[in-house]
């Protein structure tokens, strides 16, 4: 993962962080690697904290909290002949950045 978010030595999270050239709500979804999906879930899990991504798109920086057991996709990466399972993230999902709770 990108980041750890420690208070008092302890830690309170961890996160990962996406950037996307365009606005947000120019899709009606954020999709990534289901496999990095699932393993920040586990060592959230592992270590007791909450796992959140951070998007920043060219307009706002996001949030959400990597849990439940999204959509899945197959997905052609561009300009590859390879595929990859995705999870599709909706993007009523997101939260603003100055919501987030620890």
């Amino acid at each position: 993962w990108d980041w750890e978010f420690y208070r008092d030595g302890q830690l309170l999270g961890i996160g990962e962080y996406r950037r996307r050239f365009h606005n947000f709500g120019t899709f009606p979804d954020f999709q990534f690697g289901k496999k990095k999906f699932y393993t920040m879930k586990e060592q959230g899990k592992k270590h007791g904290v909450p796992a959140w991504m951070f998007v920043e798109y060219d307009d706002l920086f996001l949030y959400f909290a990597m849990e439940g057991d999204p959509q899945v996709k197959t997905m052609r990466r561009n300009h590859e002949t390879r595929t990859e399972e995705c999870v599709v993230i909706p993007n009523k999902c997101f939260k603003k950045l100055g919501n987030l709770i620890v």
